[in-house]
């Protein structure tokens, strides 16, 4: 027998776990399969992907059914979402109280600045 692969998952390994969670579990049985299919399932998909049966059921408590095909990667933002962050911070700091109270934009940010293309200047 050859060794258990180990490791992060790959996209390629969700989607086939996912696929083959949905033909033979999702399918036939619905959302509440018993507890034998599940156990089932776990080995098959173990089998086909060269992971252990442990894993695969690790890896659908954590993820449930998609096997996180679908999970979004939470990144930094960007260089430029940064900036833009750290500027609009700089200029809120320079509103007046009144101004945050009532709910005003920061200077530079109304639709009235952002058409004249110019920041607005406190006296």
């Amino acid at each position: 027998m050859s060794k258990l692969v180990t490791g992060p998952w790959t996209a390629q390994e969700m989607g086939r776990a996912a696929s083959i969670w949905q033909d033979t579990v999702a399918d036939v049985h619905g959302d509440d399969p018993p507890g034998h299919v599940v156990q089932a399932a776990y080995k098959r998909i173990g089998i086909a992907l060269n992971r252990g049966w442990s894993s695969v059921q690790s890896r659908y408590r954590a993820e449930g059914p998609g096997f996180g095909i679908n999970a979004r990667v939470r990144t930094a933002a960007p260089g430029a979402a940064e900036l833009q962050r750290a500027a609009r911070e700089r200029a809120a700091a320079s509103q007046s109280l009144i101004g945050r109270i009532m709910g005003d934009p920061p200077p530079g940010y109304s639709v009235l600045d952002k058409r004249s293309g110019a920041a607005r200047v406190l006296p």
